[in-house]
């Protein structure tokens, strides 16, 4: 599991800008598109390891985090 994430968002960096952020309590990273955020992937952590992954692109659910700052 945790290969996949590595592998997934280290293609997407540079494609879409990657910040890194909490979301419901849990390490998460969030994609950005034009400075809106676009996705979302968070992961599950429960013991120090990782138990699920989400993977969020609703842009109405995103909408909270705002347009991003600077970078993005």
């Amino acid at each position: 599991m945790a290969a996949f994430v590595v592998a997934a968002t280290a293609r997407a960096d540079g494609v879409l800008p990657l910040s890194e952020h909490e979301l419901n309590g849990q390490p998460a990273l969030v994609l950005t598109q034009q400075g809106t955020p676009a996705a979302a992937l968070m992961l599950g952590v429960a013991d120090g390891r990782v138990q699920s992954v989400y993977f969020q692109a609703d842009a109405a659910r995103l909408g909270h985090l705002g347009r991003a700052r600077g970078k993005g």
